[in-house]
């Protein structure tokens, strides 16, 4: 099979890829999702002229246009739309509730969003929550805030005519991720290290043209996003999958005989504890040949019975939206460093350095700093953050901008890295980087409530940090927690609820008078 690193885009722009997606890949192969299939050359098509709408409805080169959709069909040609047209992706996660879908919206001035009538109905206030933009709604919407939509239907029935050429400098997406604080902050890649990124990735990964991709990861999580742009490189087919359990998933790889699948730990945790009880068969997921994890660390008892599947490779990954993709464990390494996260990908330099910027020595702790390939381009309005984490090479600034990424972590004597902690108070749930100044903004607002705090707790049954709520209630907390459970339910999406809400007397306090999150964490 030809190596994807020896075929190549004309150029590392987006619409170049789809162009050779369509040109490569068999004759019926492409996306498939929600019972809906289009091949890779169809999806150009749809792509194309869905971008001529978008031009003729007022959209430009470097507007921002938010996509808020789940897992579809419409979702992969709206992304190939919105950069056919020369503007910049700003997808947003189809679980995000008002609160959260507003800022993106607002904080990336997007003038458009593209959307459906399923995912304005999810919304309690779609009209206030998409003001400002104009709407591009997919299916029938009944609702006030699209009574004056653009069909999505109808835009695709533009004729295709000449679009704006794509620079491979050009900003191609915004990926809203949490900070440390406050809400979600947009990380801006440029079209050149989208691309490179898919050949970095494929390449090493090994993935091939008869490969088929399935998709379970949202696209607004750079994880999943690569996975589509891995399936456009080698045009090979990818199936988008809402997870929901590990039946389904299992099902899910046995109808599309899914060769490759992307997961988080708390994934891969919950397919092995039904593998190791017979709930889900190794013959079921017989066809899967490459296993990738990223978003935490990958438990070792997790990764002994993936490793037992019959023919499968497990690639233990690290990774930051800063910088895309960072580091990888080979298969054959596995099982000597099980919770090793590996080494630098091609083209990428992987320091470990202390607060002077100095290296540190096997086995001490220090922050990973990632230089070479694929180092975004920073926050997206918001130079201050910008100036924290993209810094100058920290052994020689010639050498260009590296990423600070806030994690620390160590390498044994073969220089093979593990991950320590992070930094700051940000958290890593179910492969969500999480902030808890989010989740408390919500709480600390319900009536009854005197001081809300949130932490992370590592909880062994699911192999993964779970939220924890401490609150201290401002009256006898009679129905208190049943309020704060339908705040979370009503404005917050699944992985930012607390697991646990307990009421408690006192919040403890470090001397500066913060809440101590690490006594709060300890057993």
């Amino acid at each position: 099979m030809t190596n994807p690193q020896r075929t190549l885009p004309a150029q590392r722009t987006l619409p170049a890829l789809l162009a050779h997606a369509a040109t490569r890949a068999p004759a019926g192969v492409g996306v498939a999702a929600s019972g809906q299939h289009a091949a890779w050359s169809e999806v150009r098509a749809r792509a194309l002229r869905l971008a001529c709408g978008l031009a003729r409805a007022g959209v430009q080169p470097g507007d921002r246009v938010a996509l808020y959709l789940e897992p579809s069909l419409e979702l992969v040609v709206g992304l190939f739309a919105v950069w056919c047209a020369g503007a910049v992706a700003v997808p947003v996660h189809g679980k995000l509730r008002d609160a959260h879908v507003r800022h993106v919206v607002t904080d990336a001035q997007a003038v458009a969003v593209l959307t459906s009538a399923d995912k304005l109905a999810f919304l309690r206030d779609p009209a206030a929550t998409l003001a400002g933009t104009r709407l591009v709604v997919a299916g029938d919407a009944a609702t006030g805030a699209a009574g004056d939509a653009l069909r999505w239907s109808e835009l695709e029935r533009t004729r295709a005519g000449a679009l704006p050429d794509v620079a491979p400098a050009a900003l191609g997406v915004i990926l809203y991720t949490s900070g440390s604080t406050g809400m979600p902050k947009g990380i801006v890649q440029d079209q050149h290290n989208l691309v490179h990124g898919a050949e970095l990735v494929s390449g090493y990964l090994g993935l091939r043209g008869d490969d088929h991709l399935l998709g379970v990861l949202p696209l607004s999580f750079d994880y999943g996003l690569n996975q589509l742009l891995d399936a456009a490189l080698l045009g090979c087919a990818i199936t988008l999958q809402p997870y929901f359990t590990s039946v389904d998933l299992a099902q899910a790889v046995a109808a599309s005989r899914a060769t490759v699948l992307a997961g988080v730990p708390s994934l891969w945790a919950a397919v092995s504890d039904a593998l190791r009880r017979g709930v889900v068969t190794p013959e079921s997921l017989a066809s899967l040949r490459v296993l990738t994890n990223s978003g935490g660390r990958l438990y070792e008892r997790d990764s002994a019975t993936l490793s037992a599947l019959p023919g499968a490779q497990v690639f233990s990954m690290y990774g930051l939206t800063e910088a895309f993709r960072s580091s990888y464990l080979p298969p054959a390494e596995l099982a000597r460093r099980p919770t090793s996260i590996g080494k630098a990908i091609p083209e990428v330099e992987l320091l470990v350095v202390d607060e002077q910027g100095r290296p540190c020595p096997p086995g001490v702790a220090g922050e990973l700093v990632h230089a070479g390939a694929l180092v975004a381009k920073g926050y997206w309005r918001n130079p201050e953050a910008t100036a924290r984490a993209f810094r100058p090479h920290p052994l020689d600034a010639a050498r260009g901008l590296a990423v600070f990424s806030g994690d620390l972590v160590r390498t044994d004597a073969d220089g093979f890295l593990y991950w320590v902690a992070r930094r700051d108070a940000q958290l890593k749930v179910a492969g969500h980087r999480v902030s808890p100044d989010e989740v408390e903004m919500v709480l600390n607002r319900v009536p009854g409530v005197a001081l809300a705090v949130v932490f992370g707790r590592h909880d062994p049954a699911r192999a993964d940090t779970v939220l924890v709520a401490h609150v201290v209630p401002s009256g006898d907390g009679q129905g208190v927690v049943d309020a704060l459970r339908a705040a979370c339910r009503r404005e917050l999406p699944a992985y930012l609820v607390p697991a646990e809400i307990a009421l408690v007397a006192a919040i403890p306090l470090t001397p500066n008078g913060k809440p101590d999150r690490i006594a709060l964490a300890a057993p």
